[in-house]
Protein backbone atom coordinates (compact mmCIF):
# COMPACT_ATOMS: atom_id res chain seq x y z
CA UNK A 1 0.00 0.00 0.00
CA UNK A 2 2.02 3.02 -1.06
CA UNK A 3 1.08 6.98 0.15
CA UNK A 4 -0.25 8.39 -3.24
CA UNK A 5 -1.53 11.43 -2.34
CA UNK A 6 -1.97 11.93 -6.12
CA UNK A 7 -5.15 9.16 -5.36
CA UNK A 8 -5.76 10.41 -1.68
CA UNK A 9 -6.29 13.97 -3.10
CA UNK A 10 -8.50 12.45 -5.71
CA UNK A 11 -10.46 10.64 -2.84
CA UNK A 12 -10.90 13.29 -0.26
CA UNK A 13 -11.95 15.34 -3.38
CA UNK A 14 -15.11 12.86 -4.21
CA UNK A 15 -15.63 12.46 -0.67
CA UNK A 16 -16.23 16.28 -0.71
CA UNK A 17 -17.57 16.75 -3.96
CA UNK A 18 -20.15 13.53 -2.84
CA UNK A 19 -20.99 15.68 0.50
CA UNK A 20 -21.07 18.87 -0.61
CA UNK A 21 -21.38 20.05 -4.32
CA UNK A 22 -25.15 19.65 -4.39
CA UNK A 23 -27.65 21.60 -5.27
CA UNK A 24 -29.39 24.37 -2.65
CA UNK A 25 -32.81 22.92 -3.60
CA UNK A 26 -34.69 20.99 -1.07
CA UNK A 27 -35.41 18.40 -3.75
CA UNK A 28 -31.81 17.56 -3.97
CA UNK A 29 -30.77 17.49 -0.40
CA UNK A 30 -33.61 14.89 -0.10
CA UNK A 31 -32.58 12.70 -2.45
CA UNK A 32 -29.06 12.86 -1.28
CA UNK A 33 -30.18 12.05 1.91
CA UNK A 34 -32.41 9.02 0.82
CA UNK A 35 -29.69 7.84 -1.03
CA UNK A 36 -26.87 8.25 1.65
CA UNK A 37 -29.23 6.18 4.27
CA UNK A 38 -30.34 3.68 1.96
CA UNK A 39 -26.90 3.04 0.37
CA UNK A 40 -25.21 3.50 3.88
CA UNK A 41 -23.44 -0.36 3.70
CA UNK A 42 -21.76 -0.01 0.75
CA UNK A 43 -20.57 3.64 0.86
CA UNK A 44 -16.81 3.39 0.73
CA UNK A 45 -15.36 6.13 3.40
CA UNK A 46 -11.79 7.28 3.96
CA UNK A 47 -11.20 4.92 6.44
CA UNK A 48 -11.87 1.73 3.95
CA UNK A 49 -10.25 3.00 1.32
CA UNK A 50 -6.87 3.25 2.78
CA UNK A 51 -7.34 0.06 4.78
CA UNK A 52 -8.31 -1.69 1.44
CA UNK A 53 -7.80 -1.85 -2.13
CA UNK A 54 -10.46 -3.60 -3.47
CA UNK A 55 -14.11 -1.50 -3.86
CA UNK A 56 -16.99 -2.14 -1.37
CA UNK A 57 -19.58 -3.53 -3.29
CA UNK A 58 -23.22 -3.49 -2.72
CA UNK A 59 -25.03 -6.74 -3.38
CA UNK A 60 -28.52 -4.52 -3.91
CA UNK A 61 -27.90 -2.03 -6.21
CA UNK A 62 -30.87 0.32 -7.91
CA UNK A 63 -31.50 -0.44 -11.51
CA UNK A 64 -33.17 2.97 -11.78
CA UNK A 65 -33.69 6.64 -9.92
CA UNK A 66 -36.14 8.58 -10.95
CA UNK A 67 -39.52 10.91 -9.43
CA UNK A 68 -41.40 8.26 -10.35
CA UNK A 69 -39.51 5.54 -8.08
CA UNK A 70 -40.05 8.36 -5.55
CA UNK A 71 -43.83 9.70 -5.63
CA UNK A 72 -42.77 12.34 -2.75
CA UNK A 73 -40.23 13.96 -4.59
CA UNK A 74 -42.52 14.87 -7.52
CA UNK A 75 -42.87 18.43 -6.92
CA UNK A 76 -43.26 21.57 -9.60
CA UNK A 77 -40.39 23.68 -10.11
CA UNK A 78 -42.02 26.24 -8.28
CA UNK A 79 -42.18 24.28 -5.13
CA UNK A 80 -38.61 23.47 -4.91
CA UNK A 81 -37.30 26.26 -2.11
CA UNK A 82 -33.33 27.38 -1.93
CA UNK A 83 -31.94 26.28 1.62
CA UNK A 84 -30.32 29.43 3.65
CA UNK A 85 -26.49 28.96 4.55
CA UNK A 86 -27.25 28.80 8.28
CA UNK A 87 -29.37 25.32 7.44
CA UNK A 88 -26.79 23.76 4.90
CA UNK A 89 -24.56 24.42 7.88
CA UNK A 90 -26.46 22.47 10.40
CA UNK A 91 -27.35 20.03 7.78
CA UNK A 92 -23.44 19.50 7.38
CA UNK A 93 -23.51 19.13 10.84
CA UNK A 94 -26.05 16.29 11.44
CA UNK A 95 -25.52 12.61 11.95
CA UNK A 96 -26.11 11.43 8.24
CA UNK A 97 -23.12 13.68 7.65
CA UNK A 98 -20.53 12.45 9.99
CA UNK A 99 -17.25 10.84 8.75
CA UNK A 100 -14.48 9.92 10.96
CA UNK A 101 -11.84 13.03 11.46
CA UNK A 102 -9.67 10.81 13.42
CA UNK A 103 -7.26 10.96 10.69
CA UNK A 104 -6.71 14.70 10.47
CA UNK A 105 -7.74 17.85 12.51
CA UNK A 106 -7.87 19.54 9.35
CA UNK A 107 -11.25 17.71 7.67
CA UNK A 108 -14.06 20.01 9.64
CA UNK A 109 -13.08 23.17 8.89
CA UNK A 110 -12.71 22.02 5.07
CA UNK A 111 -16.62 20.61 5.25
CA UNK A 112 -17.48 24.25 6.78
CA UNK A 113 -15.43 25.72 3.71
CA UNK A 114 -17.04 23.67 1.19
CA UNK A 115 -20.62 24.62 2.78
CA UNK A 116 -19.54 28.28 2.63
CA UNK A 117 -18.01 28.52 -0.34
CA UNK A 118 -17.81 25.67 -2.27
CA UNK A 119 -15.99 27.05 -5.67
CA UNK A 120 -12.97 27.51 -3.93
CA UNK A 121 -12.82 23.26 -3.44
CA UNK A 122 -10.42 22.05 -6.22
CA UNK A 123 -7.43 19.37 -5.75
CA UNK A 124 -5.41 22.12 -5.29
CA UNK A 125 -6.98 23.63 -2.80
CA UNK A 126 -7.30 20.06 -0.79
CA UNK A 127 -3.60 20.30 -0.59
CA UNK A 128 -2.95 23.13 0.57
CA UNK A 129 -5.34 23.17 3.48
CA UNK A 130 -4.00 19.87 5.26
CA UNK A 131 -1.66 20.41 8.18
CA UNK A 132 -2.05 17.36 9.71
CA UNK A 133 -2.05 13.41 8.56
CA UNK A 134 -2.37 10.37 10.53
CA UNK A 135 -2.53 7.56 8.66
CA UNK A 136 -2.16 5.00 11.17
CA UNK A 137 -2.49 0.84 11.21
CA UNK A 138 -2.78 1.32 7.13
CA UNK A 139 -0.48 -1.35 6.43
CA UNK A 140 1.83 1.21 4.17
CA UNK A 141 5.32 0.53 3.10
CA UNK A 142 6.37 3.34 0.84
CA UNK A 143 6.09 7.15 0.93
CA UNK A 144 6.56 8.61 -2.36
CA UNK A 145 7.25 11.84 -3.69
CA UNK A 146 3.33 12.81 -3.88
CA UNK A 147 3.14 13.72 -0.79
CA UNK A 148 4.96 16.89 -1.19
CA UNK A 149 1.49 18.00 -2.70
CA UNK A 150 0.80 18.17 0.76
CA UNK A 151 2.78 21.77 0.94
CA UNK A 152 1.40 22.85 4.29
CA UNK A 153 1.78 19.61 5.55
CA UNK A 154 2.85 19.70 9.65
CA UNK A 155 2.13 16.92 11.54
CA UNK A 156 3.06 13.31 10.06
CA UNK A 157 1.88 10.32 11.69
CA UNK A 158 2.42 7.17 9.71
CA UNK A 159 2.81 4.94 13.09
CA UNK A 160 2.14 1.15 13.05
CA UNK A 161 2.49 0.19 9.65
CA UNK A 162 5.33 -1.57 7.28
CA UNK A 163 7.79 1.59 6.52
CA UNK A 164 11.63 0.21 6.52
CA UNK A 165 12.35 3.54 5.28
CA UNK A 166 11.45 7.14 4.18
CA UNK A 167 13.40 9.49 1.76
CA UNK A 168 13.85 12.78 3.80
CA UNK A 169 13.17 14.48 0.04
CA UNK A 170 9.65 12.78 -0.14
CA UNK A 171 8.85 14.35 3.11
CA UNK A 172 6.81 18.25 2.55
CA UNK A 173 9.33 21.07 3.54
CA UNK A 174 6.76 22.34 6.18
CA UNK A 175 6.82 19.13 8.24
CA UNK A 176 7.67 19.66 12.25
CA UNK A 177 6.59 16.38 13.81
CA UNK A 178 7.21 13.61 12.31
CA UNK A 179 5.77 10.04 14.22
CA UNK A 180 6.79 6.77 12.80
CA UNK A 181 5.94 4.57 15.58
CA UNK A 182 5.44 0.90 15.38
CA UNK A 183 7.28 0.01 11.79
CA UNK A 184 9.93 -1.52 10.51
CA UNK A 185 12.99 0.01 11.01
CA UNK A 186 16.63 -1.00 11.68
CA UNK A 187 18.05 2.35 10.60
CA UNK A 188 16.89 6.08 9.40
CA UNK A 189 19.73 7.03 7.05
CA UNK A 190 17.35 7.43 3.95
CA UNK A 191 15.74 9.83 6.35
CA UNK A 192 18.67 12.19 6.55
CA UNK A 193 18.86 12.95 2.86
CA UNK A 194 17.24 16.46 2.71
CA UNK A 195 15.65 16.55 5.76
CA UNK A 196 12.31 18.99 6.85
CA UNK A 197 14.63 21.89 7.81
CA UNK A 198 11.74 22.67 10.53
CA UNK A 199 11.54 19.25 12.21
CA UNK A 200 11.48 19.64 15.32
CA UNK A 201 10.05 16.18 16.72
CA UNK A 202 10.54 12.68 15.88
CA UNK A 203 9.08 10.20 17.16
CA UNK A 204 11.02 6.46 16.28
CA UNK A 205 9.85 4.16 18.93
CA UNK A 206 8.97 0.30 18.61
CA UNK A 207 11.28 -0.09 15.79
CA UNK A 208 14.44 -2.34 15.48
CA UNK A 209 17.11 0.53 15.53
CA UNK A 210 20.49 -0.74 17.14
CA UNK A 211 23.35 1.96 15.91
CA UNK A 212 21.98 5.77 16.04
CA UNK A 213 25.30 7.27 14.81
CA UNK A 214 24.82 6.36 11.30
CA UNK A 215 22.05 8.65 10.87
CA UNK A 216 22.32 11.19 14.01
CA UNK A 217 24.11 14.09 13.40
CA UNK A 218 23.55 18.22 14.17
CA UNK A 219 24.39 18.43 10.11
CA UNK A 220 21.40 16.51 9.51
CA UNK A 221 19.24 17.37 12.51
CA UNK A 222 20.01 21.16 13.44
CA UNK A 223 16.69 21.92 14.95
CA UNK A 224 15.35 19.03 16.51
CA UNK A 225 13.89 19.66 19.79
CA UNK A 226 12.15 16.01 20.57
CA UNK A 227 13.31 12.61 20.18
CA UNK A 228 11.66 9.26 21.13
CA UNK A 229 13.77 6.47 20.63
CA UNK A 230 12.11 4.15 23.06
CA UNK A 231 11.93 0.57 22.62
CA UNK A 232 14.28 -0.07 20.21
CA UNK A 233 17.35 -2.61 20.73
CA UNK A 234 19.84 0.50 21.22
CA UNK A 235 23.00 -1.22 23.23
CA UNK A 236 25.68 0.88 23.24
CA UNK A 237 25.23 3.54 25.47
CA UNK A 238 28.82 5.59 25.28
CA UNK A 239 28.54 5.82 21.38
CA UNK A 240 25.10 6.47 21.77
CA UNK A 241 24.95 9.51 24.32
CA UNK A 242 28.29 11.10 22.71
CA UNK A 243 26.38 11.34 19.40
CA UNK A 244 23.20 12.60 20.73
CA UNK A 245 25.02 15.18 22.48
CA UNK A 246 26.02 16.78 19.27
CA UNK A 247 22.39 17.78 18.67
CA UNK A 248 22.98 21.13 19.31
CA UNK A 249 18.85 21.85 20.20
CA UNK A 250 17.98 18.62 21.51
CA UNK A 251 15.81 19.25 24.85
CA UNK A 252 13.60 16.04 25.20
CA UNK A 253 14.88 12.64 24.51
CA UNK A 254 13.46 9.05 25.84
CA UNK A 255 15.43 5.59 25.41
CA UNK A 256 13.15 3.98 27.73
CA UNK A 257 12.67 0.55 26.74
CA UNK A 258 16.47 -0.15 25.16
CA UNK A 259 19.03 -2.07 26.26
CA UNK A 260 21.16 0.72 28.01
CA UNK A 261 18.92 1.29 30.22
CA UNK A 262 20.34 -1.21 31.94
CA UNK A 263 24.03 0.16 32.06
CA UNK A 264 25.31 1.13 35.48
CA UNK A 265 24.60 4.94 35.99
CA UNK A 266 22.50 5.34 33.39
CA UNK A 267 20.96 8.23 34.02
CA UNK A 268 23.44 10.41 35.23
CA UNK A 269 25.76 9.62 32.60
CA UNK A 270 23.09 11.26 29.90
CA UNK A 271 22.74 13.74 32.56
CA UNK A 272 26.25 14.79 32.62
CA UNK A 273 26.96 14.48 28.77
CA UNK A 274 23.76 16.17 28.37
CA UNK A 275 23.24 18.93 30.59
CA UNK A 276 20.89 20.67 28.28
CA UNK A 277 17.76 17.90 28.46
CA UNK A 278 14.90 19.06 30.44
CA UNK A 279 13.89 16.49 33.09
Amino acid sequence: AVVSTQSTGRLILSFLCLSFHISLSSLSLLLLCFILTRLAPCVCNYNQVMGKKEPVCCSKAFHSLSRATFPALNVSKGDVNHETLQSLEELSRSEIFQVHTSWSDDIKDLRELSVRNPGIITESFIFKHFKTLRLIDRNINEVDRGLLKFVNLEQLSLTGNSLTEIPGSHLPRNLSVLQIFANKFTDLVSLTVNVPPNLHHLGAGYNQLTDITSFISPYHWPNLLSLDLSYNKICHLEATVECLATLPSLRNLSLAGNPINLAPGYTGFILDCMPRLNI
